[in-house]
């Protein structure tokens, strides 16, 4: 597996973890009718943002592996 195959599948597990979570809580929001909450995740531009997010968090990880 090279350095990107690694950054890929790295930041994926970080993805569905983060998503999993957030289907949790919006499955609370929703139940506590905080609608504007769960229409925030909704977005193309909420899920973009929880994607780089992890790509920032992966390479801080392989830098320091680096080391």
């Amino acid at each position: 597996m090279d350095q990107k195959d690694k950054r890929d599948l790295m930041a994926a597990m970080i993805v569905q973890k983060v998503v999993n979570d957030k289907i949790v809580w919006l499955g609370e929001a929703k139940v506590k009718n905080e609608t504007s909450k769960v229409d925030e995740i909704y977005t193309r531009d909420g899920f973009q943002t929880i994607v780089e997010g992890a790509y920032v968090l992966v390479d801080k990880m392989l830098a320091k592996d680096g080391k």
